[in-house]
């Protein structure tokens, strides 16, 4: 009688196999969680956003809109994030003939340490991200330190061939999109070189009106982001930006926990995540961007996710039309209880009164586990935290790898564990 083969360990072998050929680009079905890591959102309402405890580093991440929907800031934003996080390594390619204003970046980023390139053509654009994305791995071969790219825009530059016939003829003609296919062939390579390792890509995109394809009757025209449909395809996050039409002034500023009156000036966004691979899409959240002028005149941003995590949190309890989808209403309002007369808020939990949003949520994130609690209610996918070590799934792999290697030098076969047969020796071929 034959006997009976050990699949568990032919996997294991095959494993083995396939590591020494791509590395930490395989491993077990099980260990699939492992290699979905970031860094931990505080907030409630950036987790419900990703739905997802962590911001996914090893991906790309985008961010595209219509023209002056503040994509470049919500670029910013997390970029410092990143440089929250302990990221000390990230560039930032302004690819839009340098629009982009020195003073709101230094506000997001208050002082991080931050390269910034401006290339002239598509092709230096590429360079430039796989450069710093080569010095990144060689900086850090253990990959355990965070990396953070930006892209802002993607399409913002055009091919050196058009700069060539620019300065050949003093004036251009019409071509085919070659930035598109440039694009699409960078990211289709670029974005596998970043798997296995803690680097992210940030990119922004223009939405545009398809002038080729229009619609008629219902649903307008067809949108389109420039630059091919890799950027689309290879993305692990879809973030659509929009934004309401005006800044408005206000006297009471709500900062860092404290109110005070000063002028400045509020400008809402809504934010929507129109793809996900890491978890549901189509998730929403409404905030608040915040800017003013110090004494010294210097300008101050910031994203107030404090705000958006009261508003989110009350519209769960709530419910209603537009309220997010959530099977337990009064799980929530069992952690945390908030109720909202005049747009100020009240919660016994926390004992507030009749505070702003900014005020409710700052408080909250003071408590840590009603976050988790809530996010666990909510059904926020939890992956593991990157805490400067290599995914468990890896230290595995290098494990293996190193006793294969010990009993090679031993005569020892990996095969021998399940072949019942000494070492150097096949099985009966009777007993196959």
């Amino acid at each position: 009688m034959s006997k009976e083969v050990k699949k568990s360990n032919v996997l294991d072998n095959m494993l083995i196999a396939a590591q020494e050929k791509f590395g930490v680009r395989s491993y077990m079905g099980k260990d699939c969680e492992l290699y979905l890591t970031g860094f931990p959102f505080r907030h409630l309402s950036l987790r419900w956003l990703f739905d997802s405890n962590v911001f996914p580093i090893g991906k790309l991440i985008r961010i595209y809109g219509l023209p002056r929907q503040q994509k470049s800031t919500l670029s910013y934003e997390f970029m410092r994030m990143f440089g929250e996080a302990g990221c000390d390594a990230m560039g930032y390619v302004e690819n839009e003939a340098g629009k982009y204003s020195p003073s709101l970046f230094q506000s997001f980023l208050r002082g991080l340490e931050v390269m910034v390139i401006h290339p002239t053509t598509t092709q230096e654009a590429q360079m430039a991200l796989n450069t710093m994305k080569r010095e990144l791995q060689k900086g850090y071969p253990d990959r355990d330190h965070l990396g953070c790219l930006v892209l802002d825009s993607l399409n913002g530059t055009s091919a050196e061939s058009k700069h060539e016939q620019l300065e050949r003829e003093d004036y251009m003609t019409k071509s085919y999109p070659e930035e598109a296919n440039l694009w699409s062939q960078f990211l289709q390579t670029f974005t596998a070189e970043l798997l296995g390792w803690p680097i992210t890509l940030i990119m922004t995109n223009h939405l545009k009106k398809d002038v080729s394809e229009q619609k008629t009757g219902f649903g307008g025209p067809k949108m389109r982001t420039p630059g091919g449909d890799a950027q689309h395809f290879h993305s692990a996050v879809d973030i659509r930006v929009a934004r309401d039409q005006d800044f408005k002034p206000f006297q009471t500023l709500s900062y860092r926990g404290q109110v005070t009156t000063r002028t400045h000036n509020r400008l809402r966004m809504y934010l929507k995540t129109d793809k996900s691979s890491i978890g549901s899409d189509n998730q929403k959240v409404v905030v608040n961007m915040v800017f003013w002028n110090d004494d010294n005149n210097q300008q101050i941003t910031f994203f107030d996710w404090w705000g958006a995590d009261a508003v989110l949190l009350h519209a769960m309890e709530v419910g209603g039309e537009h309220a997010p989808s959530i099977g337990n209403r009064k799980a929530l309002i069992d952690i945390c209880d908030v109720d909202v007369a005049r747009g100020l808020y009240t919660s016994k939990t926390l004992g507030l009164k009749a505070v702003t949003d900014h005020e409710f949520g700052w408080e909250l994130q003071k408590h840590p586990d009603m976050t988790e609690a809530l996010s666990k209610v909510c059904g926020i996918k939890s992956h593991p935290v990157f805490d400067g070590k290599m995914p468990e799934a890896i230290e595995q792999a290098a494990k293996r790898k190193k006793k294969k290697t010990e009993e090679e030098k031993e005569g020892k076969s990996p095969l021998d564990e399940f072949s019942g047969a000494p070492s150097g020796k096949g099985r009966d071929p009777g007993d196959i």
